[in-house]
């Protein structure tokens, strides 16, 4: 009789129930795949592999899509186990344990989401300052907990840099007063030099480390979030700065040559380490372009299209605070003086090397493509 009543109830009233369960059991789920199961694992993989870009967020949507599907199934089992038991009492008593899952789940990630961190491997790079003459070391890797803080402290570090930005919610804010209170206890100084994870707004941050990297000395511990993009950035900046850059191990930056599509278009690869890209988002400037692999950017826009003129300012300028060379040559439609201009000058320039406009399909990127192949 019971089952019957709740078979009878509006569809809208046993969806939103559907609905409920299936937030409460997906975002457990989802956490618990993001930390410990098949992304951390996949990431793990990927990086003792050099499992090429494409391929790993090929698995890692695999992975999504299973996870979709799992859940959706959990929670369909645990609707029927609910509707089954016959008592009111019992169902939302179900529903509560499942409301307290939710919020246990939500509170891991808000106040500790240094648990969604793969830990990536610690990196070295030196530089002899221009002022004193002597060394500075930086290690560049992941944040680093409370434990880590005090091994930093024994070993000597001088102090520790963050790149955490407190406009990154909700897990930068957090995690960055976090490690302000850990140092502070473990007796080491944090220099606070917050970087956004995308190419605008770092301005001032790209000063200070243009001025440390002059006249650093000791030995720095510094990171980001995941020990990525931004400490990519960091090491970029650093190495254009001062000559005397040497990296004890090459750092692993996310490669063009397994990339295919940008925000915006495809990627192509021509050979001798030329790519032709459209025009990159603030997170692809960062991420591909300015994490210290790349060493020239050509942009083949008209500044002298009002439409083009702010976009080929933009990059000017950022390449120029990041460190990386960038070349205007526009190119007139179709014109194949322009290219042979441009296929000339691609050969003197040092690679990696990147070639752009707004769209990376159009007929004159064609041309481009054609007469910029290796061995034309």
């Amino acid at each position: 009789m019971r089952m019957d009543q709740n078979s009878e109830q509006p569809k809208i009233v046993r969806f939103a129930r559907f609905l409920f369960v299936w937030i409460c059991v997906g975002i457990p789920l989802g956490l618990l795949t993001l930390t410990v199961g098949p992304m951390r694992w996949l990431a793990n993989y990927a990086h003792k592999t050099s499992m090429p870009t494409e391929k790993e967020a090929f698995y890692g949507k695999l992975i999504i899509l299973g996870f979709v599907v799992v859940s959706f199934l959990v929670a369909f089992l645990i609707c029927r186990v609910i509707l089954r038991c016959g008592k009111k009492k019992s169902q939302k008593g179900g529903m509560g344990v499942l409301l307290l899952l939710l919020v246990g789940s939500l509170g891991v990630f808000v106040f500790r989401p240094d648990l969604l961190i793969a830990k990536q491997p610690d990196r070295q790079i030196i530089v002899e300052n221009g002022t004193s003459l002597q060394k500075a070391e930086f290690v560049l890797g992941s944040y680093p907990d409370y434990d880590q803080i005090k091994i930093l402290k024994s070993e000597g570090y001088t102090a520790i840099i963050t790149l955490l930005h407190p406009l990154v919610a909700p897990a930068e804010p957090k995690m960055l007063s976090d490690e302000r209170e850990n140092a502070q206890v473990a007796g080491i100084d944090l220099i606070e030099m917050p970087m956004l994870p995308w190419v605008s707004g770092n301005e001032k941050t790209i000063m200070k480390i243009r001025a440390l990297a002059k006249t650093a000395k000791g030995k720095y511990y510094v990171h980001c979030y995941l020990g990525k993009d931004r400490i990519n950035a960091f090491r970029s900046i650093i190495a254009d700065e001062n000559a005397s850059y040497k990296a004890a191990r090459d750092l692993e930056a996310r490669d063009l040559s397994t990339k295919n599509y940008f925000e915006n278009g495809p990627v192509f690869k021509l050979g001798n380490r030329v790519y032709i890209t459209p025009y990159p988002s603030d997170e692809e400037f960062l991420t591909y372009l300015f994490n210290g692999d790349v060493k020239t950017i050509v942009c083949i826009l008209n500044p002298a299209v009002a439409s083009e003129k702010s976009l080929v300012e933009k990059e000017k300028k950022y390449a120029k605070l990041y460190g990386v060379r960038f070349v205007n040559l526009p190119i007139r439609s179709n014109s194949l003086t322009d290219i042979r201009i441009l296929k000339d000058s691609v050969s003197k320039l040092e690679k990696p090397l990147v070639i752009h406009g707004i769209n990376s399909n159009t007929p004159t990127v064609n041309a481009i493509k054609e007469h910029l192949k290796e061995g034309s």
